[in-house]
């Protein structure tokens, strides 16, 4: 029995992260707790077994949906401090990703005044505006569906 618990938890760990998955969480997590900290929990674990920059600016955009719901003052700075910090870590790391640059200026867009955390709106903007019809067919879609919605 424990050797088919070890199988299977060495299976899981070797499975990849499925980004299409974190994508249409991201589209809905700013709705409720609930797929906040899904998001949290799935792109977590997905750093942690990919240390990939794409799943880095996911998981600092959960933290920053987290602190939407936090309970107390100090969680929700905690919490936004952090993934923003990390959002632009790996936005200065990879500056030419368009899906980074859409995950920070979605996160720009929707964070609350007093956290000054609007700086880079424009530049994000222009650079989708004009980098966009050079992305993957799945890319096109997503990041359009944004711009539709807000």
């Amino acid at each position: 029995m424990k050797l088919l618990i070890i199988l299977f938890c060495s299976i899981c760990s070797f499975q990849q992260v499925d980004k299409t998955q974190i994508r249409e969480l991201y589209k809905v997590a700013h709705l409720n707790a609930e797929k906040t900290e899904e998001l949290y929990a799935i792109t977590k674990d997905a750093v942690i077994k990919e240390n990939e920059a794409l799943l880095k600016v996911y998981y600092g955009a959960a933290l920053t949906l987290k602190a939407k719901f936090a309970k107390t003052r100090k969680d929700k700075i905690k919490f936004f401090k952090e993934g923003a910090k990390l959002i632009e870590e790996v936005v200065a790391k990879h500056p030419n990703d368009i899906e980074i640059r859409f995950v920070r200026l979605s996160v720009q867009e929707n964070a609350p005044r007093i956290t000054r955390y609007k700086k880079n709106i424009k530049e994000d903007k222009l650079y989708i505006e004009q980098n966009l019809q050079n992305s993957s067919e799945q890319i096109k879609v997503y990041i359009a569906a944004y711009f539709e919605n807000n």
